[in-house]
């Protein structure tokens, strides 16, 4: 069929290609098939093949970049804001010194929970309200729970945001687990050690 395809077109889809790279020949066919196999693999090295790629990417940018653009002005137009502006707009916000002192003045104590989850704009936010005094921050964490990676977490910021705030205050580790059996927690433990030492 992709004999007849080729014959009549000229070409192959790359898809094809690939179709006839991982093909799966019997054992009496398998010799005879070797040399077509190592063939089609060269599809990857073939200057058509990367300007295809090359256009599909910049084609996938373009189109991301313009439903950007009309995604921003659909708020404007509305007079909208998203979750990611609120956090934009407060970082921003907190830059302007008579925001701030009237904020930092308001805010006695600021607790936040799962820190190891926060990105790099809330971190900022965090630092900027509850950063100024010793014991007005109050963070809770742990880098093995981390799971926002996808939206710009960083255990490597918790863990400088952890050792400032160690410098001007003090650390407590948990060392009761109400909600895992010794042994999974040990397991967990011993995998991690390497990850986030």
């Amino acid at each position: 069929q992709l004999k007849n395809k080729h014959e009549k077109q000229g070409r192959l889809a790359w898809h094809e290609w690939v179709k006839i790279a991982k093909s799966d020949a019997g054992a009496k066919s398998k010799k005879l098939l070797e040399e077509l196999i190592e063939f089609s693999w060269e599809h990857e090295k073939s200057q058509a093949f990367q300007d295809d790629i090359t256009q599909f990417i910049d084609a996938i940018f373009d189109i991301v970049s313009e439903a950007i653009t009309e995604y921003e002005s659909y708020k404007q137009k509305r007079g909208l804001i998203d979750y990611t502006d609120m956090e934009t707009h407060v970082k921003r916000l907190l830059h302007n010194p008579s925001v701030a002192e009237v904020l930092t003045d308001e805010i006695d104590l600021l607790m936040v929970d799962e820190f190891q989850d926060t990105d790099p704009v809330q971190s900022e936010i965090v630092l900027a309200l509850g950063g100024d005094k010793p014991g007005k921050l109050f963070i809770v964490g742990d880098p093995k729970q981390s799971i926002y990676g996808f939206r710009r977490a960083d255990i490597e910021m918790y863990a400088g945001t952890r050792a400032a705030l160690e410098k001007s205050g003090v650390t407590l580790q948990f060392q009761q687990n109400f909600r895992s059996r010794s042994t999974i927690l040990d397991w967990v433990n011993e995998v991690f050690a390497k990850l986030i030492s």
